[in-house]
């Protein structure tokens, strides 16, 4: 009986060890790499809510997190790529909180001036910098980033600051356009600036 038991636990531990791995999430990177961020830039424990943005303390990064609440951190709104002073196109994106749609910039000028997080230097991520977020193993049909975290992240592409880029493939006619980051295979493609895609903002202000 002592012996089935003893093989019953260590059966139990090797399934949780495996599912730690499989997921490429350590318990203590969990913990120790995120900080949940409230409206003021106030941390907020692991396991509260809600939360506004998120501080990875591997980069100094300062991300902003998504919402449903159809404001303008809406996760399921999207963007054409602008930079607001004649680069890109504006207004070609998908978003309920502008009447003539949006693109980049607007999200960024509202996030600005919103002081979110009590931030006021927001802006889109490099390449870069946006793919230290992806998770290689993530959960079966969840965007490759940490839910836990970075709620209601879309299996699609987000906008990057890189721009100025040469298409390729069916792209190739349109010229140039900008890099995004897909969240459903962590790849870079660079795409139309016209395109609507998601976007996260990120900061290196200090609080």
């Amino acid at each position: 009986m002592i012996i089935r038991t003893f093989v019953l636990i260590m059966f139990i531990i090797f399934i949780i060890i495996a599912a730690y791995q499989k997921n490429n999430i350590k318990p203590e990177e969990t913990i120790s790499r995120w900080v949940k961020l409230d409206t003021t830039g106030a941390p907020v424990a692991n396991w509260s809510g809600p939360w506004s943005c998120i501080l990875d303390k591997n980069t100094g990064l300062i991300w902003e997190n998504k919402d449903i609440n159809e404001g303008i951190h809406d996760a399921n709104w999207t963007y054409s790529w602008s930079d607001g002073e004649g680069l890109g196109v504006e207004n070609r994106g998908d978003c309920n909180f502008d009447n003539i749609r949006c693109d980049t910039q607007d999200l960024i000028r509202l996030t600005r001036q919103e002081k979110m997080c009590g931030l006021t230097k927001w802006r889109l991520p490099t390449a870069k910098e946006l793919i230290t977020l992806i998770n290689d193993s993530p959960p079966v049909g969840e965007p490759v980033i940490n839910t836990d975290f970075f709620l209601y992240t879309k299996r699609g592409v987000y906008w990057t600051a890189d721009n100025r880029i040469s298409l390729e493939g069916g792209y190739r006619f349109v010229g140039q356009g900008a890099m995004t980051i897909s969240f459903i295979k962590g790849k870079e493609t660079a795409i139309p600036y016209r395109n609507a895609a998601y976007v996260r903002l990120v900061t290196n202000e200090k609080q």
